[in-house]
């Protein structure tokens, strides 16, 4: 009864000759356009993006290749090394946004602290003033 229980109905494998298994397909074939071979390295389009096109950061990284393969020292191309990889992770700008975001909360709290004051002022029934009439208060 186990035996009926587990076995099951599965339709039979295709047929694979092994001779279609040992050739390669030349790089030429028109089966399909990404064909995957042992020396794939040769047939790999580095440095296009997923549309086709040239990804963005490719123009720095052909500069940093290009630096680095005249190079006499790896410490040569510091620059175009950070460049390449600022494109690509945006480290520094992160950086700088932060900085400013955190700025403007210092601000912020800053004209905040300086609206309590003026609503404090206002609360204990000092004369403000509205600022139509320029005083020596005003300037």
């Amino acid at each position: 009864m186990a035996a009926s229980t587990n076995s099951r109905n599965y339709p039979p494998l295709p047929f694979v000759p092994k001779s279609s298994l040992s050739e390669p397909k030349p790089a030429h074939s028109t089966d399909s356009a990404l064909q995957l071979s042992p020396n794939a390295s040769s047939n790999m389009a580095s440095g296009f993006g997923y549309t086709g096109g040239r990804t963005r950061c490719f123009p720095f990284w052909q500069e940093f290749s290009k630096c680095y393969a005249n190079a006499d020292k790896p410490t040569d191309c510091i620059a175009p090394k950070d460049d390449y990889l600022e494109c690509l992770h945006n480290t520094k700008e992160i950086a700088r946004a932060k900085e400013v975001k955190a700025h403007f909360i210092q601000k912020e709290l800053h004209s905040g602290s300086d609206a309590r004051k003026a609503a404090e002022k206002a609360a204990t029934g000092v004369v403000v003033s509205l600022g139509l009439v320029e005083g020596e208060e005003g300037k």
